[in-house]
């Protein structure tokens, strides 16, 4: 993250806002290579960063004008609540990792209108599933509560 407002890293966090969504293009120049364009592209990251290095982002970025939505473009931000330590050494269970692995690939592998996806239409470039009745009715009420009760609770507002 602080990479990102170091001198000559000035295209960095555009990059980074326009690729979150996957419907932007992108074109990209390579010398001896040319030019081409990458349709859709999307950029997933995933890490962990220590609890103090992200305090003092979400200040910085709370504090200036530096906040331009590139956090919140973080789909998975997991702020663990504090919780009493205590020692754990185990063995990886490996036969998870294989079920975990097998899955990525069928997920790699997937045609979503085998599955029952509504196909690319003009208003959305690629197909998609939509809700039951009752799954619709589900996520009402979990995003109510979510956006009614637990993030109207939160300690600070960029962490909101």
């Amino acid at each position: 993250m602080a990479q990102l407002d170091k001198q000559g890293q000035e295209t960095a966090r555009p990059f980074y806002l326009e690729a979150w969504n996957g419907k932007d293009t992108h074109g990209v120049d390579r010398i001896g290579r040319g030019s081409t364009d990458i349709t859709n592209f999307c950029v997933s990251v995933f890490g962990g960063i220590q609890p103090d290095k992200l305090t003092a982002y979400l200040e910085q970025t709370a504090e200036s004008l530096a906040n331009d939505g590139l956090l919140q473009r973080f789909q998975l931000l997991v702020y663990p609540d504090r919780k009493p330590w205590r020692w754990c050494d185990r063995v990886p269970n490996s036969k998870a990792r294989e079920v975990v692995f097998r899955l990525f690939n069928k997920l790699a592998d997937l045609d979503p209108i085998e599955y029952g996806a509504a196909p690319a239409d003009e208003l959305c470039k690629f197909p998609y599933f939509r809700f039951s009745n009752e799954a619709q009715a589900t996520f009402i009420d979990w995003s109510t509560k979510l956006h009614a009760e637990k993030v109207e609770h939160e300690e600070h507002p960029i962490i909101a």
